[in-house]
Order: structure tokens, then C-alpha cells, then sequence
């Protein structure tokens, strides 16, 4: 008998993680975060190339403190009415904005006006970057935080093929049509997340409960953890400022206008292709037998060698290195290990922390790497600037413990709340690690709750922690650890 289309595609379906009825959603959802890096990527492009073709190197500091700025301006801005407007109409009314000054702009520079170099500069940034926001917003919209903790991994490597696919494109499409063209194609998929928004605007959003829509914003900086979160968010992207300008600097030396794009777009590409690889053969068994804490240590550090080589070789084949431990390590190992850091909060507390960071904190730090450059960069040489990135690297790593410290005690405290309240929290899928540190490190009652969390783990992982506990002096933790093994075949 013949096999149904439905009968071949059901095994792909499960090993993706949907259920029947998910996957037109799913696919959508991919297509337009597959377009939005897409828009991400390209725009950089085309930003970086135009700008570092006529304008020298002393401007380009300006443009990282004016993107912080103007980034952290344009997100106050845009929370007070955002919820007010239909998700899908909202992207709709940003695409028509985005599309509207991108082909002014592309008339300004086909007339090679120079006012307009420094402004297509951030504001091309900031809509690319407001588009990935809004994409995450709907998203959460049409998930539960179950769906979400199934799905996202599928839906969001999007993210890194995107990367991906404009890498091994664009630089052909330079050759066609030259570098000032792309902003056309930058409006044409633009277009097309419009599109993709109205469809998925259609779409049915999880109820979210009257008392929580009531609820007034959470004061989230208030929170120990979320301090130290933003410290780590500051020292990192301050420090990759720092790297994104020696980069540009020995690669503008190297190459200019088509030519420029066309190594970047092939920076991209073989970034892209890296980091796939990586997050699907390294990236899970690194976290699995290290865990999260050297997770977060792999970009730091390769990031860190990198401006340490740099001020003995300054070569572009080493800052190019140095610049795959940003956009390489960045979107795969770092932002994994992000997302397990945000397991401790309830689903409302977690959306409003990584707004405050990414809207708030991340434009900040850009700032502050822009402010560090405007000082140093007249200064001193390109390669000597990493002395200014090893100080920043070296404080990111010294911040990591207090972060994993503290976060171990934000799921202590989030654990004993819900066996108290019943309250429902959007567990991340690599949450999972930080329950088990619980499971060594937390007060009994912490560590019974998370063995409630973990009902159904049979990891190796899980079995060899369940064996510790089952001789535990607790008589509580030893017999529901015995139970638990008595469930796990072959333990």
C-alpha cells in the first residue's frame, strides 16, 4: 500500500518535536525568522561596506555610541503603544516604515549623499533588530510555555541559517548587481515578513489569565540575579564592540565597496556553516558533560585569545578568528546557555528581564564600547586596543561564577515558591541543568520540587544524580529518589 504524505512526513514531524496541526504554524514561524536574521545579516552588509568605504575609521566609534542611543530611545518609545496594536498589523506598520526610509535612502546614495551613510548606518540596525524582537513577541503569543520549550529549538535555527543562506548568496547577487542594490533586496524581504506577519496574525494566541494581564509590570532590577545578569551582558557586548571595530578596521584596510561586501558576505557564510555545525555536534555534548558555567567560559575565552593574538599578529586572518567567537559562538553557545540562565523566572518576569537587557542593557553596552573607542582609538594603534578587550574579557569571566551562584539560589527560591503558590514557570529546555546543580547544591525542599520538575528525565545525567540521592540523610529527598529510580528502566 502506498504511504500517505502525512504517513512519510509524521517520523520528521516527531523528531522536530510538532504534533499534528503544528506544522503549518511551525513553518511559518521559521520562514519569518529565517527572512528577519536574513534582513539582520544582509543589512550589515551593506551597512558596514557603504560606511567604512567613505568615511575613515575615527567616525566609526560615533556610530556604536549613537546605535545605543538611539536603540534604548526608540524601545521606550515603542513599549508604550506595542501592546496596544494587533501583533501581525504592528509588523506590517514596521515593515512600511523599514521599506519607506530604505528606498530613500538607496536614492540618497545612488545621489552619494554623505549625510546619508551614518544614519542608514543605525537606522538599519535598529530595524533589523526590532523586527527579531517582534518575531519573539509573536511567537510568545502563539505558544504555551510547554509548546514553546518543544518548538523553539526547531523554529530558531532559523536564526543561524539565515546567517547561513545570505552568506552564500549575497556575494554572488554583489557581483550582479553591486553592493547599493542589496538595499532593494533588503526591501523585498522586508515584504515578505509583512506577509509572512499578516498570515500568522490569523493565528489563534494563548490566553494569557486576567490577573496576570493586570498585573502591573515586574520591577525586575530590584533582583540580585538580574543585577548580575546585566553586568554580564554589559562586559560582554562592550567587549565585542570593542572586537567589531579592530575587525572592521583590518578588513576596511584590506578591501573596499564591492569588494568589502563580498568578504563579508563570505565572513558570514563560513560563520554560518561554523556555527551550524558547531551547535549541532559540540554545542549539546559540551553542555551536557561541562554544563553551563563552562558554556558560558567558550566565548569569553576563544574571544579573548583571539585579542590576545591580534597584538602580536595583526593579520585579518586572525581577527576574523577573533570575530567567530562574536557572530560564531554568539548565536549558538552563548545564546543556549542565555536561555538556560532565564529557567529561574515565571513566564511574565522572564519576558520583561530580557527585554530590560536586550532593549536596555545591550544598547548600553554598545554605547560604552563606542565611548571606550572615541577615547582610545586616536590613541593607540588597531592591534594595542586589545589590551582595553582583555580587561573587559578578563571581567566578564570573573563575573560568571557570581552569575551561576546566584542563579543556582534564583532556581532554590523559585522551586520553594512553586511548592508553595502551584505557580506554572516556562522551564527552558536547558533549564534542565541548572535543576540538577539544584538537585546537588539546594535545600531539600528545593531539591524535591525539582524532582517534580524532572518527572520523565531518564537521562544518564539524572540516573547518576538520582543514586547519590538515594543515600541521602533526608529521609524525604532518599525515598522519592528510590521511587524515581524504580521508574527508569534498566537503572
Amino acid at each position: 500500500m502506498r504511504m500517505s504524505h502525512w504517513g512519510v512526513a509524521t517520523p520528521v514531524l516527531a523528531l522536530l518535536g510538532l504534533r499534528p496541526g503544528e506544522g503549518r504554524r511551525t513553518g511559518l514561524l521559521f520562514a519569518y525568522l529565517l527572512m528577519a536574521s536574513s534582513v539582520f545579516i544582509l543589512g550589515r552588509t551593506v551597512r558596514d561596506t557603504l560606511f567604512l568605504s567613505r568615511y575613515s575609521l575615527s567616525a566609526l566609534p560615533w556610530m556604536f555610541v549613537l546605535y545605543g542611543v538611539a536603540s534604548a530611545l526608540t524601545v521606550v518609545l515603542y513599549a508604550r503603544f506595542a501592546d496596544r496594536i494587533a501583533r501581525g498589523k504592528l509588523v506590517v506598520i514596521t515593515v512600511a516604515v523599514g521599506c519607506a526610509t530604505y528606498l530613500v535612502a538607496y536614492a540618497l546614495v545612488l545621489a552619494d549623499i554623505a549625510a546619508v551613510y551614518p544614519i542608514f548606518y543605525v537606522w538599519s540596525e535598529m530595524v533589523a533588530n526590532l523586527l527579531i524582537v517582534q518575531f519573539w513577541t509573536m511567537a510568545n503569543d502563539l505558544h504555551d510555555p510547554r509548546s514553546a520549550r518543544r518548538l523553539f529549538p526547531t523554529i530558531g535555527a532559523a536564526r543561524v541559517a539565515g546567517v547561513v543562506l545570505i552568506g552564500l548568496v549575497s556575494s554572488a547577487i554583489v557581483r550582479l548587481i553591486g553592493t547599493a542594490q542589496l538595499v532593494l533586496v533588503l526591501v523585498g524581504m522586508m515584504l515578505a515578513i509583512a506577509g509572512l506577519a499578516v498570515v500568522l496574525g490569523r493565528e489563534a494566541r494563548v490566553e494569557t489569565p486576567a490577573s496576570r494581564r493586570r498585573a502591573p509590570p515586574p520591577r525586575v532590577f530590584r533582583d540580585r540575579y538580574v543585577q548580575s545578569l546585566a553586568l554580564f551582558t554589559l562586559l560582554t557586548f562592550a567587549a565585542l564592540t570593542i572586537g567589531d571595530y579592530q575587525f572592521k578596521a583590518i578588513a576596511r584596510a584590506s578591501f573596499r565597496e564591492d569588494e568589502l561586501a563580498r568578504f563579508f558576505s563570505l565572513f558570514y557564510a563560513g560563520t554560518g556553516v561554523l556555527a551550524l555545525l558547531f551547535q549541532v555536534l559540540l554545542t549539546p555534548r559540551l553542555l551536557q558533560r561541562f554544563g553551563v558555567g563552562f558554556g558560558m567560559s567558550v566565548m569569553p575565552s576563544v574571544f579573548g585569545v583571539g585579542a590576545a593574538a591580534l597584538l602580536v599578529s595583526p593579520h585579518l586572518a586572525v581577527a576574523t578568528v577573533m570575530k567567530f567567537a562574536d557572530n560564531g559562538l554568539q548565536y549558538t553557545m552563548h545564546e543556549t546557555c542565555v536561555q538556560a540562565l532565564y529557567g529561574p523566572f515565571r513566564t511574565e518576569v522572564k519576558a520583561r528581564t530580557r527585554a530590560v537587557l536586550d532593549a536596555l542593557v545591550k544598547p548600553l553596552a554598545y554605547s560604552l564600547g563606542g565611548l571606550a573607542l572615541v577615547v582610545l582609538a586616536p590613541r593607540v594603534s588597531v592591534p594595542m586596543l586589545s589590551i582595553a578587550t582583555l580587561v573587559l574579557v578578563a571581567g566578564w569571566l570573573a563575573v560568571i561564577p557570581v552569575v551561576r551562584r546566584r542563579h543556582i539560589g534564583a532556581l532554590e527560591q523559585t522551586l520553594g515558591a512553586r511548592s508553595v503558590e502551584g505557580t506554572e514557570f516556562g522551564w527552558d529546555t536547558l533549564a534542565t541543568r541548572g535543576l540538577l546543580r539544584v538537585l546537588e547544591h539546594g535545600r531539600p525542599s528545593a531539591v524535591l520540587a525539582a524532582l517534580e520538575q524532572l518527572e520523565g528525565d531518564h537521562s544518564p545525567a539524572f540516573v547518576r544524580t538520582l543514586e547519590r540521592l538515594a543515600v541521602s540523610e533526608v529521609g524525604s529527598v532518599r525515598a522519592s529518589a528510590l521511587d524515581r529510580l524504580a521508574q527508569i528502566p534498566d537503572a
